[in-house]
């Protein structure tokens, strides 16, 4: 394992891997690297959560989840020390059935909010481009296959049995046959080393053995080591009751298996499904599915996106538009819209950024996924447009569906519509600071706004009664800010450990939110 990439792992737990990689980037814990050396407890406080969509077509929310500090930092610790990180991080590396990796071929740690984060319109060709460079892979692997089989576990982080944790590397007879052991306290080493982590683990989920947290990197990373060593297990039954070897790759949860002879195909789903029972894991019968050839169709999003004269009118952005639309609505390809909201820019001209703001606008309101992109990419339209575009419409186009998704309680898409007004009108939005502070208004939105603006802008009362009923999250901001004081802690915080946690990263004025409100006033005004 090289060192550097290890080192960068570790890093990014701690700065990157608290918070999802789904908030804004002001949403960052920098000063994690501060708790290296601090004692803190490890709590039985609950995670907060927010939900965002699955997807597009869907009403389903998939819930992200933020465990306490405290908890988070003994976790990271351990997993650190104890060298279990750097065992999974290798088991990862040498895995050639694993197309979703730890870290891609370039040593970065893989993320997921964009398959497309290395193909924009001005990027040079590379061979670390997620989506792109997994197609290939697919396809080279699929030579002489009539058909993919394509599997998909249910509910995976969910239905994530913990105590499995201990399964790592040697699989589910071995951890059977150390747990056993154990009670004898014979049990190897690297047993309880993973058995100690299984508790650290549980810590951050209230002691449940049920379920990994959405969010946190370390549980991708975990999820990640159980399912390299499940795939080893499933080549070798596979080879048993098949008779021959049959290829598959895995993305997370996903598996694509290339078939054949489509008379193994009961067989293979017979195979995958004892092994997956034996770890707690189901197949989801609604998204298996067999694609005879022609199996992998490729559009490459860089060709559609051509910058010309053409491509600079009114009518050419809309054609680029509807060529990328039209591949989403299909479910050809997943990712168009993504990738429009993404290079708008390189293909604004005076002639089309009226129509390229409100192809956003609708992006924003039909396409969650690309929501991020689509905010950046407004904010730097008004900016570079500012003399000529009228930001009081677009402000009040997104300040109102703000209020719907208030009312909605949709916790991501407030943060995100929040972020990008303060951008455009930071003035504007405190006047409606009072209308937007309220009960449905999600605690990720309210530390934003504590941030972003002054106390003598937000009414701290409400704030305070807030607190009364709130997450362990809110809780400390309000207390790191001195909203709140200790005699508040005392008579609503039951948990001592937390309390003592809260002290000690106020001593050190620990950020879970960094301002970059300085940096961006009068962008736009």
């Amino acid at each position: 394992m090289n060192k550097k990439i290890l080192d960068s792992v570790i890093k990014s737990l701690y700065v990157q891997g608290y918070f999802s990689e789904y908030l804004p980037e002001e949403f960052i814990s920098t000063d994690f690297m501060k708790l290296k050396n601090l004692s803190l407890d490890s709590t039985d406080a609950k995670p907060y959560i927010y939900t965002m969509n699955k997807n597009d077509t869907s009403l389903e929310r998939r819930t992200i989840s933020i465990p306490e500090i405290g908890s988070y930092i003994n976790a990271v610790k351990y997993f650190e020390h104890s060298g279990v990180l750097k065992d999974i991080l290798s088991l990862s590396e040498n895995s050639k059935q694993s197309l979703s990796k730890v870290f891609t071929k370039s040593g970065k740690i893989r993320t997921f909010s964009n398959p497309y984060r290395d193909q924009t319109i001005e990027a040079d060709k590379i061979d670390d481009e997620d989506f792109i460079g997994n197609t290939i892979t697919k396809l080279r692997k699929a030579m002489g296959s009539t058909g993919i089989l394509k599997l998909d576990i249910a509910n995976f982080y969910g239905s994530f049995y913990t105590h499995n944790i201990a399964c790592i590397g040697k699989g589910s007879e071995w951890a059977e046959e150390q747990y056993r052991l154990n009670g004898e306290e014979k049990a190897d080493q690297n047993y309880t080393i993973l058995k100690k982590l299984d508790f650290f683990v549980g810590k951050l989920n209230q002691k449940r053995t049920h379920g990994l947290l959405i969010g946190p990197l370390m549980s991708f990373i975990i999820a990640e080591g159980l399912m390299t060593t499940i795939d080893d297990e499933i080549i070798h039954l596979l080879r048993e009751s098949v008779g021959k070897d049959i290829e598959f790759v895995r993305f997370i949860d996903d598996y694509d298996v290339f078939i054949k002879s489509e008379e193994d195909i009961p067989k293979i789903i017979l195979t995958f499904t004892r092994v997956l029972e034996k770890y707690g894991f189901v197949l989801g019968d609604s998204k298996t599915e067999y694609i005879k050839f022609p199996f992998y169709i490729y559009e490459d999003f860089k060709e559609i996106v051509k910058i010309d004269e053409k491509s600079l009118s009114a009518k050419g952005l809309l054609n680029i538009y509807s060529k990328l639309a039209n591949l989403e609505l299909t479910e050809k390809q997943k990712g168009g819209l993504y990738f429009f909201a993404s290079n708008i820019n390189h293909l604004l001209s005076k002639e089309n950024y009226e129509d390229a703001m409100s192809l956003l606008l609708s992006i924003i309101k039909g396409n969650v996924k690309s929501i991020p992109v689509a905010c950046k990419s407004i904010i730097k339209i008004c900016n570079d447009y500012k003399s000529n575009i009228k930001v009081k419409d677009v402000f009040n186009n997104l300040y109102n569906y703000l209020l719907n998704c208030i009312d909605k309680q949709y916790e991501w898409e407030q943060v995100w519509l929040i972020h990008t007004l303060i951008k455009l009108d930071s003035d504007m939005l405190a006047i409606f600071l009072p209308d937007i502070i309220k009960e449905k208004l999600s605690e990720l939105a309210i530390i934003l706004l504590l941030n972003e603006f002054t106390n003598s802008e937000i009414e701290n009362d409400l704030l305070i009664k807030n607190a009364e009923k709130s997450s362990w999250l809110l809780r400390y901001e309000l207390y790191r800010l001195n909203i709140i004081n200790d005699k508040f802690l005392d008579k609503y915080t039951q948990d001592e450990k937390l309390i003592s946690n809260f002290k000690a990263l106020k001593g050190i004025n620990c950020q879970i939110y960094k301002s970059t409100k300085k940096e961006s006033d009068g962008l736009l005004f």
